[in-house]
């Protein structure tokens, strides 16, 4: 079975963790097998103070979501644009990458 990263663009808020929250959770369930062992890497953006959100958010201490502060100069340059462009420098791992904002999620 391939592999699969889902890389989600994010403002920490309490509205757009909700977001990611039920995305996580709505590819779990009605994702199949592919999605259940999928890596979720968050970019998150600098325009809130860097803390560390697994311990903030008990719900996100699966070891399965990654989170990844964007550099604040990409961020300074391109304000929320640079999070999105953040994901173009990983060294991905997984053979299916999806690129999917927070407000997305797994119906069916």
């Amino acid at each position: 079975m391939p592999s699969l990263e889902v890389h989600v663009p994010l403002s920490p808020t309490p509205m757009f963790l909700r977001q990611l929250w039920i995305q996580v959770q709505s590819f779990r369930r009605f994702g199949g097998t592919i999605a259940r062992q999928a890596q979720f890497h968050v970019w998150v953006s600098p325009d809130a103070p860097v803390t560390d959100l697994k311990a903030q958010y008990p719900w996100f201490r699966d070891a399965a979501i990654h989170f990844h502060w964007v550099d604040a100069a990409l961020f300074d340059q391109h304000w929320y644009y640079g999070t999105a462009l953040a994901r173009g420098d990983w060294d991905y791992q997984a053979d299916l990458v999806l690129f999917l904002d927070a407000d997305v999620l797994v119906a069916g």
